[in-house]
């Protein structure tokens, strides 16, 4: 953002420029000279290979997304790991989300993985695009969640979850049965605070210390239903070093809602 001259959000900073910004952005077939866009593609990723260096910025959208993905996760890991042993700087947007899976992506120690959190809130029937930049790869299925919030019809949307749950060979819809340890009506499926990974901790909203020997707080418990939230373990950690806000619930008629 410096070298581009926009303004930086600090008091001070210490700025080595890049020598040179490589970018591979466009999908189109070069129909003059009769190449398809992958091999487009390959074209320019041979090249940026060829040139970057440590001094190198790489930014990628959607590489090899000319091809079909067996190939796509082998030539963008390929390429993950030669810049990174050029130590080169870049950043690829990908939905290839078994790259993770790829053992040499995950030992390397200069390649982390993001994503930017999109979750569906069902009681208001719409996607909530979070825009919190999150660790690890994003949720692999949210397509069906795009298609359903751009109300695709019915009839579209049981054969599409149909032919999903065939591929995964799994039962996608049925919740976490683990309980948390404070409260058996808890169940930790998603986290209450991304609503993206698994939940693994409970989080007191109001915090235990406040409770008196009886374990109460005021008027309620402090493992009541309403003061318990299960989180992941990020989203946990978030709360008690950076003070991610959990909302406190209240009762309405349609249950207990966050405010």
């Amino acid at each position: 953002m410096a070298q581009a001259g926009l303004y930086v959000a600090c008091d001070a900073m210490s700025l080595a420029p890049f020598s040179s910004i490589y970018t591979r952005m466009a999908t189109t077939d070069d129909i003059y000279h009769g190449r398809s866009t992958f091999m487009v593609e390959l074209a320019e990723l041979r090249d940026i290979l060829h040139h970057a260096d440590a001094r190198s910025l790489v930014v990628g959208d959607e590489l090899c997304s000319g091809t079909e993905s067996a190939s796509a996760i082998s030539i963008v890991g390929s390429a993950c790991l030669a810049l990174d042993r050029k130590r080169s700087h870049f950043m690829f947007a990908t939905h290839l989300h078994e790259l993770p899976d790829v053992k040499a992506i995950r030992a390397s120690t200069r390649i982390a993985i993001a994503h930017l959190s999109v979750r569906y809130d069902d009681a208001a029937d719409m996607l909530v695009y979070n825009r919190r930049l999150m660790d690890g790869p994003g949720n692999a299925l949210y397509g069906l969640e795009v298609a359903r919030a751009m109300r695709m019809e019915r009839e579209f949307m049981q054969n599409a979850h149909a032919i999903r749950r065939e591929l995964l060979g799994v039962q996608e819809d049925v919740v976490n049965q683990k309980k948390s340890n404070y409260n058996r009506n808890i169940y930790m499926d998603l986290c209450g605070a991304c609503g993206e990974r698994q939940a693994e901790e409970t989080h007191h909203i109001e915090p235990q210390r406040l409770a008196d020997s009886n374990g109460m707080i005021g008027r309620f418990h402090k493992n009541a239903a309403h003061n318990l939230i299960p989180l992941c373990a990020q989203c946990h950690d978030d709360v008690h070093s950076k003070g991610l806000h959990i909302p406190s619930a209240v009762m309405t008629t349609r249950g207990i809602l966050r405010v």
